[in-house]
């Protein structure tokens, strides 16, 4: 698979009905020169970003805003617009910073849970 094609397949897994979505030239050559400043998983994480977010910006193009007036903006040109993406990048690498930190906390507080339970079932026996 090609970077193209796997960028683009994670943006089409979004879609309600991915099967009916493809690759037209348009969409390729959008990817192909996003992907001439940006590296794969740089998209993938701004796509996944876009479509799962909590954040303000991710919500209004989801058309959970009220100022989206309930219109979606998904599509890949406005996902990757060039003169955004700097700033979305950003944005997408702070949210799955704080996915990352929350992942850490919880398996943290979810191993000491079961440390305790543990011990208690030692003490127990």
């Amino acid at each position: 698979m090609t970077d193209v094609e796997r960028v683009f397949a994670e943006w089409q897994q979004q879609q309600d009905n991915p099967e009916r979505i493809k690759l037209t030239p348009t969409r390729e050559k959008l990817l192909t020169k996003q992907l001439q400043r940006n590296s794969p998983d740089e998209l993938i994480l701004l796509i996944r970003y876009a479509y799962e977010a909590n954040t303000r910006e991710a919500r209004f193009w989801r058309g959970e805003e009220l100022s989206s007036n309930g219109r979606k903006y998904l599509g890949l040109d406005n996902i990757l617009r060039s003169t955004k993406i700097p700033h979305r990048l950003d944005s997408a690498r702070r949210w799955r910073q704080r996915l990352d930190d929350h992942q850490v906390k919880e398996g943290v507080i979810l191993s000491f849970i079961g440390n305790l339970r543990q011990q208690s079932r030692k003490k127990a026996l």
